[in-house]
């Protein structure tokens, strides 16, 4: 059986995203569809003062019916991103694994692709390679299926293309999908339900649906691994 998992690149995603990468064969970064202002494409949320506190970075305005791939960055970005860095030293200094993990989140933002669909990229396949987790990735935009199909029947095709005979997609997206569509061309469709998970955050009330940056800056390696297989496919 050959799983296929299939997302938008997001900014250093929760570790729900994570566990979606980690429970299929191939993953594919879903590049060739329209960007979403306001998404998680090109921000997430890390733990300031004990508050969720919003990361982004700014795209250009004319792009923003574009699709992802060819979303680029604003003239600020570069300053944004230096103000960045400096806002998550501020915020994990003090937590047990920063020095490890402080200088990934560097080694991201030296990318200097204007891209923000390949920022996002880097984001993740460093902390896959982190995680050591060995899934293999493409992208949708040099797929070969048909792009001018929409919604489900556009996924079904790409999944094909892609010889899966399983693809899993997170919970929430439960409504977008029917599974007698996917049964009926010999796919096995799966939802992704994450279990509940806590950690100490400077011995505080715990602050959920955070980037994997808070996961990382507070538990070892080998938990996040474990924390990977803390899911239900149903």
């Amino acid at each position: 059986m050959k799983t296929i998992a299939v997302m938008q690149p997001y900014l250093f995603p929760y570790i729900g995203y994570f566990q979606l990468i980690d429970s299929c064969d191939l993953f594919v970064f879903y590049d060739d569809v329209q960007y979403i202002q306001r998404g998680w494409i090109n921000r997430n949320r890390i733990l300031l003062n004990h508050e969720p506190y919003y990361i982004t970075l700014p795209v250009q305005k004319k792009f923003h019916r574009a699709t992802i791939r060819e979303c680029l960055l604003s003239n600020e970005a570069e300053r944004e991103i230096q103000r960045i860095q400096k806002t998550i030293n501020r915020a994990y200094k003090a937590s047990p694994y920063f020095s490890n993990i402080y200088p990934l989140i560097q080694s991201v933002f030296e990318n200097k692709s204007v891209h923000i669909s390949i920022l996002a990229e880097v984001s993740i396949l460093t902390v896959m390679k982190y995680l050591d987790i060995k899934t293999k990735t493409s992208r949708s935009s040099e797929i070969d299926y048909n792009k001018h199909l929409r919604g489900e029947r556009r996924m079904i095709d790409l999944v094909k293309t892609l010889n899966g005979n399983r693809y899993i997609n997170p919970i929430g997206g439960a409504e977008l999908y029917t599974p007698e569509q996917f049964k009926d061309v010999g796919i096995e469709l799966k939802f992704l339900q994450s279990k509940p998970l806590s950690y100490t955050q400077f011995k505080k009330p715990f602050v959920p649906y955070l980037s994997i940056i808070d996961v990382l800056m507070f538990n070892p390696v080998e938990k996040v691994k474990v924390m990977l297989k803390e899911y239900e496919l149903v």
